[in-house]
């Protein structure tokens, strides 16, 4: 991976497979497939110790998922929140001033007065 010298295609390959991952358990979790597929700890620890994409590609779809799943502690996939995280992620930079981050600040009174209007503020 990037920075290692010449990582980048490595690099990328990497980010597209994750992407479709995550993208390919949103879509299962909209098919309305069952709320939990549970599985003991024995189960699962032999394919944790060898970790890789392929393990997360299957283990990730054993926690409770369900468009409509609520509970006390969880709820119904949300996709817009991962996507702005992963972006802010991707830009890790200090949002704290606008001479760091000079677009985030204005982001935020954007969306800020967006929900204002909305609520009738």
């Amino acid at each position: 991976l990037l920075p290692a010298k010449n990582g980048k295609g490595f690099t990328e390959q990497f980010l597209l497979e994750v992407v479709e991952i995550l993208l390919s358990y949103s879509k299962r979790t909209y098919d309305g497939e069952k709320v939990l597929d549970f599985h003991h700890p024995h189960q699962l620890l032999e394919g944790l110790e060898r970790f890789s994409l392929e393990h997360f590609r299957r283990e990730i779809l054993l926690g409770a998922r369900h468009p409509r799943y609520l509970n006390q502690f969880s709820s119904g996939l949300d996709i817009i929140s991962p996507a702005g995280e992963w972006l802010t992620a991707i830009a890790d930079t200090n949002m704290f001033t606008y001479e760091m981050a000079p677009v985030f600040p204005i982001m935020e009174q954007i969306f800020l007065k967006k929900m204002h209007e909305r609520i009738g503020w």
